[in-house]
């Protein structure tokens, strides 16, 4: 039987009948789906501190998925590809998506010697991580809620180091772009995204692990 999977999943008042039910419908692997709608909480809570409340009770070695609320797994079987990654030595893995309208998804994988700083991003849904690599960075690099992908994915990447990355490259997962905040966003808001990103990217890479 392949490891265990816990879900996470958060959102902002958006439809999330199709995420709970794909995932839902995940077989061949045990799974847990923990999933939170910051619109019902008073006030709202900022996504990333919904992310590591949804961790509590995680071992450092369990095999987190993030899928956001309002996308969702196209195949039953993702969890499971996912779990044997990790099964077969992962400790992150990123890939393949497309977007809602049909257009496909630009997941890649990074050279052994690429800085994945530095690179254009390609570690994207579905993304993949132990918790403990999670739990190990900084919080000072978790304060601001835009490019929050970047802020978790770049230290995770880092700290498995790129033999421990594994990019699927089937279609697993169904980005809805109109629900994004780059796509509702205005062009400040846009900007200042960007600027996040510029930032995250800035900072000096994080050491390799040994041990989770």
């Amino acid at each position: 039987m392949s490891s265990k999977v816990y879900v996470i999943s958060t959102g902002l008042g958006c439809d999330r009948s199709r995420c709970l039910e794909s995932v839902a419908s995940q077989r061949g692997v045990a799974f847990e789906h923990r999933w939170v709608d910051a619109a019902e909480q008073c006030p709202p809570v900022p996504a990333i501190d919904n992310v590591r409340a949804l961790l509590e009770g995680v071992p450092d070695d369990g095999i987190v998925a993030w899928v956001d609320l309002d996308d969702r797994l196209v195949r039953d079987d993702a969890l499971s590809l996912v779990s044997r990654a990790h099964d077969r030595g992962a400790w992150v893995t990123w890939g393949q998506f497309k977007c809602c309208d049909g257009r496909p998804g630009f997941a890649a994988p990074y050279l052994p010697t690429e800085s994945v700083r530095s690179s254009p991003w390609r570690a994207t849904h579905l993304k993949t991580w132990r918790a403990g690599l999670f739990r190990r960075i900084r919080p000072e690099h978790l304060v601001n809620p835009l490019a929050i992908d970047f802020a978790v994915m770049f230290p995770c990447i880092e700290m498995a180091g790129m033999d421990r990355c594994t990019v699927i490259s089937d279609v697993l997962y169904e980005y809805n772009q109109g629900a994004s905040y780059e796509w509702n966003a205005d062009d400040a808001g846009r900007q200042a995204e960007r600027d996040a990103a510029m930032w995250l990217r800035t900072l000096p890479p994080y050491a390799r692990l040994d041990a989770l």
